[in-house]
């Protein structure tokens, strides 16, 4: 029993989003680790434009609208968040499919 996740939610909502990204990637052909290492290189690189414009769009937000700013704040927060979280996962499932069904033979050693 895990005391962070006592009735095992996490574990089934994080093997049902592997499950998924796994069919995605087979499905797109990625059938080589350095094809899947691409994969979350783009995904660094979408991750920080993204995060870029968020950060331009509050700038352009504090000049013109100053009494937005606290309300545009939390927005770029959770973006922020989200966009974090999404990468983390991301990362964790492409490197579990690297590791699992791409490269079975590094585990066994």
């Amino acid at each position: 029993m895990n005391i962070n996740d006592p009735f095992g939610r996490m574990a089934k909502r994080h093997q049902t989003g592997y499950e998924s990204v796994r069919a995605t990637l087979q499905q797109a052909g990625i059938d080589t680790p350095q094809a899947a290492r691409e994969i979350i290189r783009r995904t660094n690189i979408r991750s920080a434009k993204i995060v870029g414009f968020c950060l331009l769009a509050l700038l352009l937000i504090a000049m013109l609208l100053p009494k937005l700013l606290p309300a545009a704040l939390g927005i770029a927060f959770l973006i922020l968040v989200w966009i974090t979280t999404w990468v983390i996962n991301g990362r964790r499932y492409i490197k579990r499919y690297i590791d699992e069904a791409l490269d079975p033979e590094a585990n066994s050693k």
